[in-house]
This record gives C-alpha cells, sequence and structure tokens, in this order.
C-alpha cells in the first residue's frame, strides 16, 4: 500500500501534466491565408459553357437540311429568256433574208420554196437554242452545288471554331481544378 507522501507525489504528477484548459479554436495565419486563397480560387471558377456559334451552327444546319432538291426549268431561266430572245430575232432576220433572197430570184414573186427557205433559216436558229439548255442546265447545277460546298464549309468552319472554343473551356476548368 502506498504511503499518503507517494500519492500525494502521484497526485502532484498528473496535475502537473494535465492539459490547458481548452480556450475554443484559434486559427493560424497560415490557415487564414489559405481560406483566403480558396476563396479567390472559388470566386474565380468558371461558369457553365456558353457557345458563341451555336445559333449560326443550328441555322447554317437547317439551310443544309432542308435544302430542295435540283431542279431546273429552262422557261424561268432569265438567262434562257436573253438566249430566246436573241435566237427568235436573229432566226426571223434569217427568214426574211431567206425569203427575200429566193425571192429576188424568182423576179419579187413569192413562191412555196420562199416560204421553205424562210422557214429552215428560223428552224436552224430556234434549234441553236435548243442546244444552249444543256450548257444552262450545267451552269445551274453548278451553282446548286457551289452554294451546297459554301453552306458545308461555314459549317465545318464554324464546328471548329466551336470545337477550338470548348477545348480552351476544358482547359480553363482543368485549371481551376487544379488550382
Amino acid at each position: 500500500m502506498a504511503t499518503t507522501k507517494e500519492l500525494e507525489n502521484i497526485l502532484n504528477q498528473i496535475n502537473a501534466n494535465k492539459p490547458k484548459e481548452y480556450a475554443g479554436n484559434t486559427v493560424s495565419q497560415e490557415t487564414l491565408g489559405y481560406q483566403q486563397k480558396l476563396s479567390g480560387i472559388e470566386n474565380n471558377a468558371p461558369g457553365a459553357y456558353q457557345s458563341k456559334n451555336q445559333d449560326k451552327i443550328s441555322s447554317i444546319m437547317d439551310k443544309i437540311t432542308k435544302r430542295e432538291p435540283f431542279s431546273y426549268d429552262f422557261n424561268a431561266d432569265p438567262l434562257y429568256q436573253n438566249y430566246k430572245d436573241q435566237y427568235v430575232k436573229l432566226g426571223n432576220e434569217a427568214a426574211q433574208n431567206a425569203a427575200a433572197s429566193v425571192s429576188a430570184l424568182t423576179g419579187g414573186y413569192g413562191n412555196s420554196y420562199a416560204t421553205t427557205a424562210a422557214s429552215q433559216a428560223n428552224q436552224q436558229y430556234l434549234s441553236q437554242l435548243n442546244d444552249v439548255i444543256p450548257e444552262l442546265y450545267n451552269a445551274a447545277m453548278s451553282k446548286y452545288q457551289a452554294e451546297a460546298d459554301d453552306l458545308y464549309k461555314q459549317f465545318s468552319m464554324y464546328g471548329e471554331q466551336e470545337d477550338r472554343d470548348y477545348n480552351k473551356y476544358r482547359n480553363d476548368v482543368a485549371d481551376y481544378q487544379t488550382n
């Protein structure tokens, strides 16, 4: 059994090693610095991605998907109408010249040969007019294809820009997460 003196020494030793009274949380300057840095980083967080080009991309895509198939009506082509006017005029002049030439050979009297020659001269010009239609068709088809190519180039250009913008955004998010 321990003596009173020994018990007193043990009690003094326990009291000497007892923790200090709790004084509440104390925040070090280092912790305050980290809190400020964290607040700054959180305030600079990238927002949700906002596309600058999505409206343009959607508009072009609508133009591509809603495009009418190619068709060509030479009667509605203003260029054909110009050719038609020229060839009809030239055909009429050729018919008049042919009729006059044949009539001159017969003493100035009209005859069936003069009428036939005039008709043939006129028909020759009208058939030349019909020969122009395939060229005009090809020109219209080329224009239609060029317009389609232009739409696809615009779509590609805006799509590539969108990819670059989104990749930059993803890099900003990755940098933010690293911080």
